[in-house]
């Protein structure tokens, strides 16, 4: 939680810090877009990849809700979750974040922090249904939502951190 607040802290045009997880997408680590299993001890994990040198928040273009911190500033600019429209669940993160964006806020990667996801547990019956009707509504709202995660994916911005990590967890 400090890291996240000292990310958040640490630029005024950051809406979003969500951490590194062993499941979480584009912030998954250390196989990237996959859900890599519990590791056998998260901690190691988590103090490697605090030891990888400085922290550094690099710019992505969506925060993985599962784990993210919002800053306040933010908030009051643009407003909540947009509930009416995504309920609870999927998607609201990143209309937030596509909201955030569009007004020249930042959402990054705290690089120095892991929290592990067990993923899909939350809406584990529902989350097929969830997730495809919130993508839905994504691509109506912004058009340019899923170029950008794909371009984000084709880039792999953070390869040479996670292959950093992967040696300091190894």
């Amino acid at each position: 939680f400090e890291k996240l607040t000292l990310c958040l802290a640490s630029d005024s045009s950051i809406a979003t810090a969500t951490p590194w997880s062993n499941n979480g997408e584009i912030v998954s680590i250390p196989e990237f877009c996959v859900a890599n299993p519990l590791p056998k001890n998260p901690d190691d994990i988590a103090s490697a990849i605090s030891s990888c040198g400085q922290a550094r928040y690099p710019e992505m273009p969506t925060a993985v809700g599962f784990c993210m911190a919002i800053s306040l500033r933010a908030i009051q600019l643009i407003g909540l979750f947009d509930e009416v429209t995504f309920g609870l669940g999927y998607g609201e993160e990143n209309d937030f974040c596509m909201r955030a964006s569009a007004v020249g806020w930042r959402n990054v990667t705290c690089s120095n922090v892991f929290v592990f996801h067990e993923g899909g547990v939350s809406f584990s019956t529902e989350k097929a249904a969830r997730v495809e009707q919130a993508m839905t509504t994504l691509d109506r709202k912004h058009p340019s939502y899923h170029r950008m995660i794909q371009e984000h994916i084709k880039k792999d911005p953070e390869r040479t951190f996670r292959v950093l990590a992967q040696l300091k967890i190894l």
